[in-house]
């Protein structure tokens, strides 16, 4: 190991953290449980950034050659051309590929992430209807918004600490000691802040996005920058090689753990492992040895310098990819991916990003270039609907989707004798329920709450609709008596109902008091999860764009880990019911639907655990031809 410290302004070796950080976040984002915490890559941007910036702004301010203007011009300059390429495009996209009823979601995205409010419409989280985090090709501009929001105010923050200790500090060694104080209680005390009880304040807001956690980790680049700026170098660093060789050690095994990044300590205290260990390759990488070599080597680098359009491009790639196929990508899926993202990072990095960068403007002209005109582009196709092309209901609606609780009569006109409540997944089947009644004579009054099924003395999470299951709940519960059949639709293989310890002895007193009463008891389960639906396919199918074919997707694809776990789950509950209760009846309406989920055609699913009300009317048409009754005429008498 050599102790020949580096002189040079530029340094290759923060370009190989740069490759670091962005393969970490791509290599976690294609498949997680290949880098488990591979989103630290972003930590790691937080803290280079907050180096380099910080950097520049401490020694402008300290000499009185700061300018805002400059400042900005150059931030204007390096982030936003790629930036709006990327939402432009994804707006665009989105209004080709999306359904309908999806694109308001990436619509208030890009609103958010023009006036850099990305990370707070995100910590609100997504609505109960809305698509996942990982089919929003906009998601990922959170951590920009931060970036923006930090250099919003850390330059009059540090301005205002300059001048502050300048008039107290008899030197400008005094005065680096005093600010590094500074930035050192304020970053601790923000990261610190991850402990804020925000429910308490009446904030439901996911932490992980909040900009005052994060302004910790960009400050531990900050006090770094202030550390090293200008700082004499001592000849004898025979240490610092062994300690960036700890460093990268500790980071690449910060990266494979597992479930260890979570709760209120991430981000927050827990974020002082990775960001510590960057701060240490910072410093120890000045001098050359084996690790600032390698992360100086000409391949590294090159991903380095790529890595703003290389995070940009390879989250809305990865986003419109798994809106069609599902969340876990198959090989042949991510061998696609890849080098399209390349693809793309390489044109907007040669011919957007580079080009505008180094384009000689004034500050006014690159906001009205660069911002103002981009922008206005962004909010047109943000609030306008006229490109939309819609899609039938049937095939994207189940029964009342949209609605926390609904309640209704099904069946025939008749009085209801019938009682069939639960959660989404009861609502889901309304369609069917209501054909299947008009057709066997009976009535029901039908009770859907989200997330909530029909149990005695029971609540499953509050948060989730509202308060609504509860009440829904302690109503029926005085109610049930006046009907002679009770037909219990629930999601039965929910992944998250199981983990509540009150579930199994809810449904144990359901049953035993429902029986005890006289009354006929259905327990009725109609979906597995899926990896997707296909609704999604189907309607470019319906544009035209693809050709139909069923057999586009294998088994796998179509159905993965979630339909393994939904439907063991399912027979868990199932087995259960049938030994303790075998008066129950189990009705299993998931073996109707077809392995390709179409049928003529068409898809029967809404979502990737729910159907559609093509699929329930495919349910009831089946009942039909096969001779079915789902309510035996005896238990409709009279009594």
């Amino acid at each position: 190991m050599a102790n020949q410290l580096s002189t040079s302004s530029y340094r290759a070796d923060l370009d190989g953290l740069r490759a670091i950080a962005v393969l970490s976040v791509f290599i976690f984002h294609l498949h997680a449980p290949w880098m488990p915490s591979g989103f630290l890559g972003v930590d790691i941007f937080f803290v280079l950034s907050g180096y380099l910036i910080s950097t520049i702004l401490y020694r402008e301010i300290r000499d009185n050659r700061f300018s805002y203007g400059q400042f900005y011009l150059r931030r204007i300059r390096r982030i936003l051309p790629a930036f709006f390429a990327v939402v432009i495009t994804s707006l665009l996209l989105a209004y080709i590929f999306f359904v309908p009823e999806d694109l308001p979601h990436v619509q208030r995205s890009a609103i958010a992430s023009l006036f850099f409010g990305a990370n707070i419409y995100y910590s609100q989280g997504v609505g109960y209807f809305d698509p996942s985090s990982e089919e929003n090709p906009l998601l990922h501009i959170w951590s920009l918004s931060v970036e923006e929001q930090f250099y919003f105010l850390f330059p009059i923050l540090l301005s205002l600490l300059i001048a502050f200790w300048r008039r107290r500090c008899a030197s400008e060694e005094s005065l680096r000691t005093r600010l590094l104080y500074s930035v050192a209680v304020i970053g601790g005390g923000l990261l610190m802040s991850s402990f804020l009880p925000l429910k308490d304040f009446g904030l439901n807001w996911e932490r992980y996005y909040l900009p005052y956690i994060r302004f910790g980790e960009l400050m531990v680049g900050s006090f770094l920058a202030i550390a090293l700026c200008d700082a004499p170098h001592k000849r004898d660093r025979a240490l610092l090689p062994w300690l960036g060789t700890l460093a990268i050690v500790l980071l690449i095994v910060c990266f494979f753990l597992d479930d260890f990044f979570v709760g209120r300590k991430f981000p927050g205290p827990l974020a002082i492992l990775p960001c510590g260990a960057v701060a240490v390759l910072i410093w120890a990488n000045r001098q050359k040895y084996w690790l600032s070599r390698l992360l100086s080597w000409a391949p590294i680098v090159w991903i380095g310098k790529i890595s703003y359009s290389l995070y940009l491009w390879h989250w809305v790639v990865l986003a419109f990819l798994r809106y069609y196929v599902g969340s876990t990508l198959s090989m042949r899926f991510v061998l696609l991916a890849t080098p399209l993202i390349f693809v793309l990072s390489l044109i907007s990095y040669y011919c957007i990003e580079q080009p505008l960068r180094h384009k000689s403007v004034s500050i006014k002209q690159a906001l009205g270039y660069y911002y103002v005109v981009p922008g206005i582009v962004v909010l047109f196709f943000s609030c306008t609907h006229l490109f939309e092309i819609p899609f039938p209901d049937q095939y994207v609606r189940y029964s009342s989707k949209n609605q926390l609780q609904v309640e209704t009569t099904l069946g025939a006109p008749v009085p209801p004798k019938v009682l069939i409540a639960g959660d989404s997944h009861a609502m889901h089947l309304f369609r069917f329920f209501d054909l299947v009644g008009k057709r066997e004579g009976w009535g029901a009054y039908a009770s859907g709450v989200a997330s909530e099924p029909f149990l005695f003395d029971y609540d499953y999470d509050p948060t989730l609709n509202m308060g609504k299951g509860k009440l829904r709940n302690d109503s029926l519960a005085r109610a049930y008596m006046q009907y002679d059949v009770v037909i219990l639709a629930s999601l039965w293989g929910s992944t998250a109902y199981p983990l509540d310890p009150n579930f199994l002895p809810a449904i144990d007193r359901t049953l035993r008091q429902l029986l005890a009463a006289g009354k006929h008891v259905i327990m009725t389960y109609s979906c597995y999860g899926r990896a997707q639906s296909r609704v999604r396919e189907s309607y470019l199918v319906y544009r035209g764009i693809l050709d139909p074919d069923p057999d586009r997707f294998t088994p796998e694809e179509l159905n993965g880990d979630f339909y393994v776990e939904t439907k063991g789950n399912a027979e868990r509950v199932q087995q259960y019911v049938q030994a303790h209760y075998p008066q129950v009846v189990w009705v299993n309406l998931a073996d109707l639907i077809p392995p390709t989920l179409l049928y003529e055609g068409m898809p029967v699913m809404a979502d990737i655990h729910h159907l559609n009300d093509y699929g329930a009317e495919m349910m009831s048409q089946i009942y039909k031809e096969r001779g079915w009754r789902l309510i035996p005429q005896s238990y409709l008498q009279d009594k």
